[in-house]
């Protein structure tokens, strides 16, 4: 199965991350200018990944130098057609990660990474291993596939779902309110278009005539707008995820009913 749009935007943040972190220490001998080139090819050849993995795309001065582009592609190649040298290529390179150094400059360091990789139900654990953090992945990502087909015939919507997303995986507390209010507006306007209204809540009526469905929705939306720029609480990490896959579950909801 291909990315989706919130895998494809983490699996890039994820790449540069990496990239820009990793202890080339190891392989380090002064004035050695294919440095990192071993370490790249010590890696692919360790994981078994040498066919997706371009040790020269990691040296600097050479042409076809890209390495957080190539990671990337390598990443999402393997996410697609060997999901277990996926996991295990990143648990290898999460390895050779130093976040003790990394949390000295940025307290939030492992944070981030976890936000980049939650959307894949993995996480770096307090002993900085990779560890699984959910058993629904899977679900979720049909379930993600299918919303973001079905958003294809509203590009507005979409783009405040991406816009969302883009403002989660930067982290900080106006990043996260701003992810919120786009969460919100993404289903307000959905609910607009869909039930022909500029009145979200009559829009709500006509999409969905249960009442105590309704609610549900009205639940959701008065989550994300307490917490989105406007509101008076500001969302933590956990809050603003929760928000995203609220929101993520409601659109798809939508969307089906409107199918319906």
């Amino acid at each position: 199965m291909e990315l989706d749009p919130e895998e494809n935007t983490m699996l890039m943040k994820l790449s540069t991350f990496i990239v820009d972190n990793v202890n080339y220490d190891m392989y380090y001998t002064p004035g050695d200018f294919f440095q990192r080139h071993k370490f790249w090819k010590n890696i692919s050849l360790k994981v078994g990944v040498s066919n997706y993995l371009n040790p020269r795309c990691f040296t600097y001065g050479n042409f076809e130098y890209n390495p957080h582009g190539e990671l990337y592609r390598a990443l999402k190649n393997l996410k697609s057609e060997h999901p277990s040298k996926f996991s295990e290529l990143l648990n290898e390179l999460i390895s050779k990660i130093d976040f003790g150094d990394i949390i000295q400059k940025n307290p939030q360091g492992r944070m981030q990474i976890n936000r980049y990789l939650s959307v894949f139900g993995l996480e770096v654990d307090e002993a900085y291993n990779l560890v699984r953090s959910s058993l629904i992945t899977e679900k979720r990502r049909e379930d993600r596939h299918l919303m973001f087909g079905l958003l294809e015939a509203h590009p507005v919507e979409k783009e405040a779902l991406m816009g969302a997303i883009e403002r989660y995986s930067q982290g900080g507390s106006d990043a996260f309110r701003q992810c919120l209010d786009s969460c919100r507006n993404a289903i307000e306007n959905l609910l607009k278009r869909i039930g022909g209204s500029t009145d979200w809540k009559k829009a709500l009526q006509q999409v969905i005539p249960s009442e105590s469905e309704r609610d549900i929705v009205k639940q959701i939306y008065s989550f994300l707008s307490a917490r989105g720029v406007h509101g008076s609480t500001i969302p933590s990490e956990e809050d603003t995820e929760l928000g995203m896959k609220l929101t993520e579950d409601c659109l798809l909801w939508i969307l089906k009913k409107h199918i319906e």
